[in-house]
C-alpha cells in the first residue's frame, strides 16, 4: 500500500492543507490572468476605436449601420 501523509489520514478527500493552498492559489492566479487578458483586450479595442474616431470610421460606420436599419 502506498504511504499516506498524515493530513492525508486526517482529510478522506485526500487534500491535505497545502494541497488546498496550492489548489486555491492556482485558481486565484488562473482569475487574475484571465481578468488582465480582458482587460487588456477592453484596452487594445479602446485604441481601435480611438483610432477609427480619430480619422472619422467609427461615424461613417455608425451611419452606414443606421441607414441599413432603416433599409430592413
Amino acid at each position: 500500500m502506498a504511504e499516506t501523509h498524515s493530513a492525508d489520514r486526517r482529510n478522506p478527500s485526500g487534500a491535505g492543507w497545502n494541497a488546498q493552498k496550492r489548489r486555491g492559489a492556482a485558481a486565484a492566479s488562473l482569475r487574475t490572468s484571465d481578468a488582465s487578458e480582458a482587460l487588456l483586450a477592453d484596452r487594445a479595442w479602446g485604441s481601435r476605436t480611438e483610432e477609427m474616431r480619430q480619422c472619422g470610421a467609427l461615424e461613417r460606420t455608425a451611419v452606414g449601420v443606421a441607414r441599413r436599419r432603416r433599409v430592413q
